[in-house]
């Protein structure tokens, strides 16, 4: 087992591994908010290109087995994922060992490319672990433009920072644990809403990103903790 990890701050911690090999070894957390690998690489043809590579993006194996870890060593926690329309139907089947709640949609404001039906917007999933604290009130549409641009870094799927801030806001408690960091896209998000923060990322690239965004975050005039 290798992995890196890095202390930004008393209640914000990052990996460089494997969650797989890592969730274990995680304390307890309050709630898991997470943009995984929606499993369709081969789908859409193009994700697997050069730097804008996903690993475990040609199904949905990973993420699956990452959510039954964290239903085994978690309890009474929501747990917020985003997933694709593309194959819901695959995805709920995968996911019927967790309790579904209901859902929140993010508009994008722009359709998506492709044909026939082309997307304008993103689906996040949220189950129940056990039993926890009621969720705080929130409409079922955020409506953010997607990043593009110089706003946007080499992570193909990369969310802006309103949305996950938004869903660090919905779910109660202080960590916020994410398994699939990414560019620390949520770990900014629970830091401007105060919580504390533990995101695990395989690849190094965006780890490094991870690392500068989050600790941005942090540097932020307002208090982490009032």
């Amino acid at each position: 087992m290798t992995f890196k990890i890095e202390q930004l701050s008393d209640n914000v911690t990052i990996y460089c591994g494997d969650s797989r090999e890592i969730i274990p070894l995680v304390g307890k957390v309050d709630a898991v908010v997470s943009d995984p690998p929606y499993g369709i690489e081969d789908l859409v043809e193009g994700y697997g290109r050069s730097h804008r590579n996903i690993a475990n993006d040609k199904n949905l194996n990973c993420v699956i087995e990452v959510l039954n870890l964290i239903k085994q060593t978690q309890n009474n926690i929501w747990l917020a994922t985003f997933f694709s329309s593309r194959i819901s139907p695959l995805f709920f089947q995968s996911t019927s060992m967790l309790d579904y709640f209901g859902e929140i949609i993010w508009d994008k404001k722009n359709i998506g490319l492709g044909t026939q039906i082309r997307y304008q917007h993103e689906n996040i999933a949220f189950f129940k672990i056990g039993e926890p604290p009621p969720l705080n009130d929130v409409g079922s549409v955020l409506t953010y433009t997607v990043l593009k641009g110089e706003a946007r870094s080499i992570h193909p799927h990369e969310k802006p920072t309103q949305v996950l801030n938004n869903l660090c806001a919905v779910v109660p408690g202080k960590i916020i644990l994410d398994p699939f960091m990414g560019t620390g896209t949520t770990g900014a998000g629970a830091v401007q809403q105060k919580r504390g923060f533990i995101g695990i990322e395989l690849n190094p690239a965006y780890f490094d990103l991870a690392r500068k965004k989050i600790s941005a975050a942090l540097a932020q005039p307002t208090a982490f903790w009032e």
